[in-house]
């Protein structure tokens, strides 16, 4: 379950406060199906879904809830946006408003210690000092007056969530398995933090390159541990934003003289201030002779090195076709200070994430069903968690579970709670 959701659910007289007024709470998911709402929403102009969409751009399975105020309660189940809008994720707050100076900011929880409202202000306290918003910037309804009470509970709903909130070392330190991932990060955060305690009584500090190379089969969590990544070195402050951008071959690499390395610039300006993590990084030179994936090499070098005070480059792929490409690629392999074996996942470890994938969803297993999971997985296992498919294969055996509850269920006249949440036995999927 979500922080922001745990929060919510836990007061709902908070949110309750809401509904006798012009405010209201609405959940859903990222990028995606907030997308399909904008484009299938009649007589909006074309700013108002451009508005839109810049405050939805999360990845697809983020969860989020949206405070909308507003004139027109029934328009909200389809679609928002408003001339403020405050949008709740577990990774931070983003606040939107669209007055004659466009204000937008996110605020993560990570560095938000308290939140209180002072003299029409929201005052967030900080790791890196105090920020003060203006309350119509946040709540920007008339006569303020009269509905003050309704910027106090906003501001105190803030204040709870990011006293909820993990750190993300603490999170990356939560996943199942990867023992030496962790103990190589651990050792790459404390560098950070003694190159900026350094820093801080005078003395000479120099922090070499944090570029990093992530080598391992599919489904190990690479991509899950660059986005913690990012979040660790915000926190501790080396990055100042912490987000990630995923980037491919087809991300970089254009098929005329000239386009790839404009390409190239600005997948990495968009990165700036976080972690681009370029997965399959050896496909870059599989393309042949006349192939434009060396110009994107040759553009990205210099730029890792420019930017390398306020930017993380993971390069990630399968061990053998990355120690190729890296042997390949003298110039930028210089580039990457450590390179970090992402091992496959053992029996019990596959076992446990999807234990974990099931609470995380909202469900529960059954201990007969929890045994033949084991089973299940040993069977399709065997010897070789990569032809499993490590975390993806756990992730594919969850939806056919899934779709196996809702088609035995689907049957049924009447479904209680109880029964939605459980998964029994004949739900695992034996024809796995």
């Amino acid at each position: 379950m979500s922080k922001v959701r745990e929060v919510l659910e836990n007061n709902p007289n908070l949110c309750n406060h809401f509904r006798k007024h012009r405010t209201v709470f609405i959940h859903g998911y990222g990028n995606a199906s907030f997308t399909q709402k904008i484009e299938g929403v009649k007589g909006l102009s074309l700013e108002e879904r451009e508005n839109a969409r810049a405050l939805h751009n999360l990845p697809y399975t983020e969860e989020i809830y949206f405070l909308i105020e507003t004139d027109q309660p029934w328009f909200l189940p389809i679609l928002f946006p408003s001339s403020h809008s405050v949008a709740f994720t577990d990774k931070g707050i983003s606040i939107v408003a669209d007055d004659e100076n466009n204000f937008n900011q996110f605020l993560s929880w990570a560095i938000i210690k308290e939140v209180h409202l002072i003299n029409d202000q929201f005052v967030f306290k900080t790791s890196n000092g105090e920020i003060t918003i203006d309350n119509h910037l946040i709540y920007g309804i008339e006569n303020k007056e009269h509905y003050r009470t309704d910027a106090e509970v906003i501001a105190k709903i803030m204040h709870l969530i990011a006293a909820q909130h993990e750190s993300a070392e603490k999170r990356l330190n939560a996943m199942i398995g990867l023992d030496k991932v962790k103990r190589k990060v651990k050792v790459l955060a404390n560098l950070v933090k003694m190159h900026k305690v350094r820093q801080e009584k005078g003395l000479e500090a120099v922090l070499p390159s944090m570029h990093l190379v992530f080598m391992g089969n599919p489904g190990t969590g690479k991509t899950e541990v660059a986005r913690l990544i990012a979040e660790i070195f915000q926190e501790i402050g080396l990055l100042s934003r912490g987000h990630l951008v995923e980037a491919r071959r087809s991300d970089l690499v254009e098929k005329y003289v000239g386009h790839t390395a404009k390409k190239v610039e600005e997948v990495v300006m968009n990165a700036l201030g976080g972690v681009l993590f370029i997965d399959e990084a050896y496909a870059l030179t599989n393309g042949g002779q006349n192939d434009f994936g060396a110009e994107a090499i040759d553009t990205l070098t210099p730029l890792m090195e420019n930017h390398r005070e306020d930017l993380v480059v993971i390069a990630a792929g399968y061990t053998k076709d990355m120690e190729r490409f890296l042997a390949a690629n003298q110039g930028l392999n210089s580039r990457f200070s450590e390179i970090i074996y992402f091992d496959d996942y053992n029996l019990d470890e596959l076992t446990r994430i999807f234990e974990k994938m099931c609470y995380d969803k909202g469900y529960k297993l059954t201990e007969a069903a929890r045994a033949k999971v084991r089973k299940l997985i040993m069977k399709s296992f065997g010897t070789d968690a990569a032809k499993f498919g490590n975390g993806r294969g756990v992730r594919n055996l969850f939806e056919r579970v899934y779709m196996r509850q809702a088609n035995r269920l689907g049957g049924k006249e009447y479904v209680t709670e109880a029964e939605l949440t459980i998964f029994e036995e004949e739900d695992i999927d034996t024809g796995y």
